[in-house]
């Protein structure tokens, strides 16, 4: 764990520089995973068309996409951490 705030944001930085093709490759063709987990969490299966979605918004989002989207938020991870440790 980090020692400072600053340092904490540092390495989401770090961390962040190859988010989107590690989300992509993480979430493309788990269609299963996430039907599995999602109907263990609500104790009934999951719809098709929920699955669907899903899948179908994981094909639309490129790497590159998500990875403009983290794109400099280490400003809003810090405070988010900050928020949630201090419950202020």
């Amino acid at each position: 764990m980090a020692k400072t705030l600053e340092q904490g944001r540092a390495k989401w930085q770090r961390k962040m520089t190859r988010a989107g093709p590690n989300w992509k490759a993480g979430v493309s063709g788990k269609e299963g995973n996430y039907s599995r987990g999602l109907s263990e969490s609500v104790g009934a299966p999951v719809s098709g068309a929920v699955v669907s979605a899903w899948r179908e918004g994981v094909d639309a989002t490129s790497a590159e996409d998500f990875q403009r989207s983290v794109q400099g938020k280490d400003g809003k991870w810090a405070e988010n951490f900050r928020r949630g440790v201090t419950g202020a």
